[in-house]
């Protein structure tokens, strides 16, 4: 068993007085503590980087732009170049030549898309709009304008080798006319034209084939037409002759080389664009042309096919008598002698 000792006595030359107790009564006031700051967290540390965006949060924010290629309001431009290799292009332009020019167009020479078209482009000015795009899709929305009545003409080229193109001119200003050169490779081409349009239109196509949509070809007048093109007038008052370089008169031009080619009137004709199944469409479309006609000749009656292959074996058994005559009396006026029949 453990026991607590007492503590030992203490010598007397080692003792000490002890100190005065303090008297009796409220004690004294402690003197004042500085007061600690709570330890440091990193995520309550305020972000500087969103400071400004909190401080500005009743200003309207500006919304993020669009692609320069795909242009959701409609511009008025004069001079305009669109490239793009894989990219799609789309945007509603007004096309204004009055306009000042830019000088980086001044490099820019006037050129036809289509070689055959070179001999309607007199001058080397630069077009007022170039599109182009090698792999991607162009879909535009197009307009003549100006401040004034002056007769003026903007040319506009719209060229994709692989890529869809769809070209909606749906309104020409009084005395702004148009030339609108279109060109594709080997893909779909939709070109919509407005009621007053007012000139020719020159298409060429190698492979493909070209469709006028109803209204355009109630208001329109085929002039000539061969395997691979076709002009084209649409307007009133206008001679069976057209000079396409004549300024005073809106003109286009849209050559393809196997792509398919529509031309309507804007705001009146509508083409669905819902692209196909490609190649395994094509194939289910033969499959079921011949299972059709395949059930057709099961579902006829069996004398009427016993008569049709009685009818082939005479025919058959006509030619090869007919070939034998000829050969027997061609080998006599030879000098050969008749062969022995066969036993």
């Amino acid at each position: 068993m453990i026991l607590d000792k007492a503590d030992p006595p203490v010598p007397a030359d080692m003792a000490q007085e002890a100190p005065p107790s303090p008297p009796k009564g409220p004690a004294p006031p402690s003197p004042p503590t500085e007061e600690q700051p709570p330890p440091y967290n990193p995520q309550d540390a305020p972000n500087t980087s969103n400071a400004a965006v909190a401080s500005n949060s009743g200003r309207p924010q500006p919304t993020r732009q669009t692609s320069h290629l795909q242009q959701m309001a409609q511009q008025e431009i004069n001079y305009l170049v669109l490239d793009t290799r894989h990219s799609s292009i789309s945007g509603s332009y007004i096309l204004n030549t009055e306009l000042p020019a830019s000088q980086l167009m001044s490099h820019r020479r006037r050129y036809a898309l289509d070689r055959k078209n070179k001999k309607h482009f007199r001058d080397k000015e630069p077009p007022n709009m170039s599109v182009h795009a090698r792999h991607g899709s162009i879909h535009l929305d197009l307009a003549t304008g100006g401040q004034t009545n002056a007769a003026s003409r903007a040319h506009v080229q719209v060229s994709s080798q692989h890529g869809r193109i769809h070209v909606n001119l749906h309104a020409l200003q009084e005395n702004k006319h148009v030339c609108l050169e279109v060109s594709t490779r080997s893909n779909l081409m939709v070109v919509y034209i407005p009621k007053n349009f007012r000139g020719a239109l020159k298409i060429r196509t190698v492979r493909g084939n070209i469709k006028f949509l109803p209204e355009f070809q109630r208001l329109s007048r085929l002039v000539n037409a061969s395997d691979s093109d076709a002009l084209v007038l649409f307007g009133q008052g206008l001679p069976p002759q057209v000079d396409l370089s004549d300024a005073s008169i809106d003109s286009c031009l849209l050559s393809s080389r196997h792509g398919r080619i529509i031309v309507g009137v804007s705001g009146v004709d509508h083409f669905d664009e819902v692209p196909g199944g490609g190649l395994m469409e094509k194939i289910s479309e033969l499959s079921m042309a011949l299972f059709e006609n395949v059930s057709t000749m099961l579902l006829q009656p069996l004398p009427l096919l016993q008569a049709k292959a009685e009818e082939a074996t005479r025919v058959l058994q006509a030619r090869a008598e007919d070939v034998q005559a000829r050969t027997r009396a061609e080998l006599a006026a030879r000098g050969y002698p008749p062969r022995p029949p066969r036993r």
